[in-house]
């Protein structure tokens, strides 16, 4: 704002259009610098839903630094579309899977958070009915099944007759 104390650094100084540019930014940081430490991995974060993609969706952690939750990592149920589950806005918590500062990529987890359904088991009985079924070989086409014990046609290969001989 016009009259607000700021720090500021100097640039750059033009002896020649006697000019000098600051930079303001430059002394704040890059808001990467210390990312592993503010979200390390294994920590629970809680962000916004910046950008919804095919893959999955973009959340900010802090300004300048987003995460991302891939489509599956969302929910243990099937996601056919981000767009099903999450919206551009939403805040969502979530816990920090990986962190790759010289990338700037951090990887998150919406279903580590929440417990896994359990599995379902086919009861025992089916499992004892298919191995006491005996193999049968299926029908082809035609409704009767091929023979499967007759001689190779072109004979056993002593020259006489058959297709080479």
């Amino acid at each position: 704002k016009e009259g607000q104390k700021i720090r500021v650094q100097v640039e750059k100084v033009d002896p020649v259009t006697k000019k000098i540019s600051f930079g303001y930014r430059s002394l704040l940081g890059h808001p990467w610098d210390n990312v592993a430490e503010k979200f390390p991995v294994d920590s629970t974060v809680t962000g916004k839903v910046t950008k919804i993609m095919t893959f999955g969706a973009f959340v900010e952690l802090a300004k300048g630094v987003e995460g991302l939750v891939h489509i599956s990592e969302i929910s243990y149920q099937r996601v056919n579309t981000v767009g099903d589950v999450l919206k551009v806005g939403d805040v969502v918590t979530a816990k920090v899977l990986a962190v790759d500062t010289k990338a700037r990529r951090i990887s998150l987890s919406i279903k580590a958070l929440t417990e896994a359904p359990p599995k379902v088991e086919k009861p025992e009985r089916d499992k004892k009915e298919q191995e006491e079924k005996p193999f049968e070989a299926p029908v082809p086409k035609g409704g009767r099944p091929r023979a499967t014990n007759r001689p190779l046609r072109g004979g056993i290969g002593n020259g006489e007759g058959g297709l080479f001989g």
